[in-house]
């Protein structure tokens, strides 16, 4: 093989770093488009958490005939449902920290008239309406409890 051929199979010096530039512009563009979106998923997932622990916590009240209370710290970023048995352990009670993995949320604020905290009762009625508002970065999403139909939703 002539030594004009052996060039003719390799990169040059210009074309790898052509190839780097390219890569690096894609890459610049990408990551805050995924930090964005990771964001985005991490407090609908939240969101949805809460509505659905809201509706458990209905459930409770609706089975044992009894009230449920759900008690919400916006301080720690968390809430509890008074009384109910934890998922992990049946020892400890059902707290859920929207701070950490893999929420990493913040509870903006809770309203439930003036209150932190709403209970069902016996037929699964809460006691009050109210709005939590989360948010991770730059995105937001509401989870409204309705006094009259009961019905959580996420916004």
């Amino acid at each position: 093989m002539s030594a004009r051929t052996r060039l003719t199979l390799a990169f040059s010096t210009l074309e790898l770093v052509v190839v780097i530039a390219i890569t690096a512009i894609i890459a610049a563009v990408a990551i805050p488009r995924f930090g964005g979106a990771a964001q985005e998923y991490r407090v609908d997932l939240a969101a949805r958490r809460v509505a659905a622990d809201l509706r458990h916590a209905q459930r409770q009240a609706r089975l044992s005939s009894s009230s449920q209370t759900v008690v919400f710290d916006a301080v720690a970023d968390g809430y509890e449902l008074v009384g109910v048995a934890g998922l992990n352990r049946a020892s400890s009670g059902y707290v859920v920290s929207l701070a950490s993995e893999p929420y990493e949320v913040d509870l903006v604020s809770v309203s439930f008239d003036a209150k932190s905290q709403v209970q069902f009762d016996g037929f699964g009625r809460p006691d009050k309406a109210g709005v939590l508002v989360l948010r991770c970065g730059t995105h937001v999403r509401q989870v409204t409890l309705d006094v009259d139909s009961g019905q959580v939703t996420v916004q």
